[in-house]
């Protein structure tokens, strides 16, 4: 197909997509499937949509591939690739068979290039990978970095204010309940702490998953312990601590109180006693897969190859025995090397 017609191919077949009015322009182009065999039947490729090649039928009708393909993309024009598994061919910086150059990866969602150092100015010189929800992406410091979102507050507490939780930190782990210490910013106000076994999204959840309780003042250090508080149960708060549940995530919500009017609330932090997430190394299934099950509250963690690994987007969100190194293996996130053993 020459350039001319080409381009007035594409044309039309962007303003029937836009238009939804494909049937005024004559002869099918659009691809659209059809009987789930194939698109439309087609004489040649100039029929179907660009990307999608002519197959023939077999004794029947030859019709347009239902899948685009990159490499009819780049024979059509060298800075073609497929738009998606089934889209059209789009002009891109980079792709899948169009490589960015050295010191640079290819951020296959936007089909964009970017320096492998993850240098930035504004956090729109940084890749967002497809970004899913649960991830946020900022710049810091002059480079790009993926963080969790802050944990929520609970739906249905009415507060004036914010209290802030400095200990635990969110996913934060504690090896035993000796360990465990409740810290937030200081309130001119009795404080009422309480601990729940699911998340507490909603006032209601958080009383059915309460386990655990304290009301009071925290000490001089700010901060209370496990062996301060009473266990709790849907029938109230008892006289003692009760063993708290292991190997699970736990939820801490503190609330600033003064004669009954509720003057702060912080967000539900989650934390744990002994392991309750999955951390950079374990084995996983869901390849290519955020927040499934390596999911973690501290991390942002990415099954890739069957390990739980670290997602980055600059060497700042590894540690300092590790790199962000782009992974052939996924096409959403590049990865933390594993830090040596």
């Amino acid at each position: 197909m020459n350039s001319r017609r080409r381009w007035d191919f594409v044309l039309s077949v962007t303003l029937c997509v836009a238009l939804a009015a494909c049937g005024s322009l004559g002869e099918p182009k659009a691809f659209l499937p059809d009987s789930g065999t194939g698109g439309n039947t087609c004489v040649g490729g100039q029929d179907c949509v660009p990307g999608h090649i002519c197959i023939n039928g077999d004794g029947g009708p030859d019709r347009c591939a239902l899948q685009c393909d990159d490499d009819e993309c780049l024979r059509l024009d060298p800075s073609w690739q497929c738009s998606s598994a089934q889209g059209a061919c789009k002009s891109v910086e980079c792709g899948r068979k169009i490589a960015c150059s050295t010191a640079e990866f290819c951020d296959l969602s936007l089909f964009r290039c970017y320096p492998t150092s993850g240098a930035c100015s504004t956090v729109s010189d940084c890749p967002v990978f497809g970004l899913v929800d649960g991830v946020e992406l900022s710049c810091t410091s002059g480079s790009c970095v993926l963080n969790r979102p802050s944990p929520s507050f609970v739906s249905g507490l009415d507060t004036r204010g914010v209290v802030e939780v400095l200990s635990p930190t969110p996913g934060q782990e504690f090896a035993n309940e000796g360990e465990v210490a409740f810290q937030w910013t200081a309130v001119n106000a009795p404080v009422l702490v309480v601990v729940a076994d699911a998340e507490p999204t909603t006032l209601d959840k958080l009383r059915a998953h309460a386990v655990w309780g304290f009301a009071g003042k925290s000490d001089e250090a700010g901060v209370i312990h496990w062996a301060n508080g009473v266990h709790v149960t849907a029938a109230g708060w008892n006289g003692v601590p009760a063993e708290p549940p292991q190997e699970v995530p736990l939820f801490v919500v503190v609330q600033a109180v003064q004669r009954g009017v509720l003057l702060g609330a912080s967000r539900a932090v989650p934390f744990s006693i002994g392991k309750a997430w999955k951390t950079e190394g374990d084995s996983c299934e869901d390849q290519g897969v955020v927040n499934g099950s390596c999911a973690n509250p501290a991390r942002v963690l990415v099954c890739n190859s069957g390990q739980c690994r670290v997602a980055c987007a600059s060497n700042l969100d590894c540690s300092s025995e590790s790199g962000c190194a782009i992974t052939p293996s996924l096409t959403s996130f590049a990865v933390c090397d594993l830090p040596p053993p």
